[in-house]
């Protein structure tokens, strides 16, 4: 039945619309393209819709200096290379020989004479395919270095198509003999043209042992680490510098500046205890090390490096002072206490006690885990009149009536000078409790007693705070 005008464009637009709909499926082709390596075997697969590019090969292959054909092969190896255009397949073979290279042309399924159709193929497609894969990659880069040197090697990996191809290259080239200039260039280059990580990092971690040799190349080495995107790999580069090369005093504090450039607080937490590892680092090291922990934002992470730190036998002095600078960063008080609790197991100098009970008065906020450092510090440390001054100081800082009683009653416990006694009675004007008022008072009537005038009158002044007259009596009681 014939279409009127009217039904006629109708389907006219239906049929567009379905050849809209369905364009680009037909029209965009997707591409497919695998690697693999077996037993020798590199196979090179490039597939799209009907068309085709394999390339299979075995053996250490040279091509000519023109890249157009196949100069050698080593024994027992090949080249098959094949391509299917529209339907139309062309193939080359080319295997090693005892009488050298056998070389055959398919056209289809029949083969014909190699010369000139053969010969003439394989000169147009070569050249793409050594740059997408490692093809002759050894002798093409001696290549280019014999005849452009550094550049000429940068230069051809520029062109090269894929990041897997370009480490090839770049590793072969790092093989060579290098002077330091010429090494820095190549790391220079390499960071600027390979833009995988996974490539760049590889890259870098198999050379670390040479890149960190010289003053020249170090500073090139550790930029191009910060052209890793990737926390996880510029990581692993870091590390393995570490492990297998052990750097220098200096080269460490290099490789903990590179560190500051990572943002991932765990991966930045592996390379410092990577480093905490070596147990006689020396104070710079160590100094460098601590200033590092200042970028981490982690409470926990940062204070389990710090605490690995002030397990480091001889950590005074200045190494002291700049883990207190870092404590101060750290904003939990749990992990405040954590890095307290762990350090106060050991002796502390005079002047670090006085330094950590001042960190702990100016940061620490929760008065339990004020009050359970500080009961600590009176069970662990045999304090100076300084250090006494700072505590005392520092319980006025708790709130809680319950926990500034019983950090007085167990400081009461031991042998008090007379200033220190009075610090410890003005240290009571906080509590508003008449009953631990009473308990904080009477914990100390024992050393009042035996005390002078001055110790006894400031101790009735804080009883008078008491509003309970049987909290108050009892409180004067004890010192009569």
């Amino acid at each position: 039945m014939a279409l009127t005008g009217q039904k006629l464009n109708n389907a006219l637009l239906l049929y567009a619309l379905i050849f809209l709909i369905t364009a680009p499926v037909v029209l965009g082709q997707h591409e497919e393209v695998t690697v693999t390596r077996e037993r020798g075997v590199y196979q090179h697969t490039n597939v799209k819709g009907r068309n085709s590019f394999k390339i299979e090969f075995k053996g250490d292959i040279e091509v000519t200096e023109d890249d157009k054909d196949i100069k050698s092969i080593s024994r027992g190896g090949f080249i098959d290379i094949s391509k299917t255009t529209f339907g139309n397949k062309r193939r080359i073979l080319i295997e090693a020989s005892s009488g050298g290279l056998e070389r055959s042309y398919y056209e289809g399924r029949k083969r014909i004479d190699y010369e000139p159709s053969g010969r003439e193929w394989l000169a147009d497609i070569l050249p793409d395919i050594v740059r997408i894969t490692d093809i002759a990659a050894e002798s093409r880069v001696t290549r280019f270095y014999r005849k452009d040197g550094v550049e000429g090697v940068l230069n051809e990996i520029e062109r090269l198509d894929g990041s897997s191809i370009q480490a090839v290259y770049a590793k072969l080239l790092l093989q060579k003999d290098l002077r330091p200039h010429e090494l820095v260039k190549v790391i220079e280059g390499i960071a600027d043209k390979v833009r995988s990580d996974y490539y760049l990092a590889s890259i870098l971690k198999g050379h670390s042992q040479k890149c960190l040799k010289n003053d020249q190349t170090v500073q090139a080495f550790f930029e191009a680490i910060g052209e890793i995107g990737s926390d996880y790999y510029a990581t692993i580069v870091l590390k393995d510098a570490l492990k297998q090369h052990n750097p220098t005093n200096d080269e460490t504090v290099r490789i903990l500046r590179a560190a500051k450039s990572i943002g991932s607080d765990y991966y930045m937490n592996t390379i410092l205890n990577q480093i905490l590892k070596n147990e006689n680092l020396s104070p710079e090291v160590l100094n460098a090390l601590i200033e590092t922990t200042k970028t981490i934002d982690s409470d926990y992470y940062q204070s389990q490096v710090l605490k690995k730190a002030l397990d480091i036998e001889g950590v005074s002095g200045k190494n002291f002072n700049l883990i207190m600078e870092a404590m101060s960063m750290v904003s939990s008080d749990y992990y405040i206490a954590e890095i307290f609790q762990n350090l106060l197991d050991n002796d502390l100098p005079k002047e670090e006690q006085a330094a950590l009970l001042r960190l702990l008065r100016e940061h620490m906020k929760s008065d339990y885990y004020l009050a359970s450092i500080l009961s600590k510090v009176l069970e662990e440390q045999e304090l100076d009149k300084t250090a006494w001054r700072e505590l005392a100081e520092t319980m006025q800082e708790i709130s809680s009536d319950y926990y500034a009683a019983s950090v007085i009653s167990k400081a009461a416990k031991q042998e008090l000078e007379r200033s220190i006694l009075l610090s410890l009675i003005t240290a009571t004007e906080r509590i508003g409790s008449d009953y631990y008022l009473s308990i904080a008072l009477i914990s100390m009537a024992d050393a009042v007693k035996e005390s002078n005038r001055e110790v006894r009158e400031a101790y009735i002044k804080a009883a008078g705070k008491i509003g309970s007259k049987t909290y108050h009596a009892r409180t004067l009681k004890a010192i009569n």
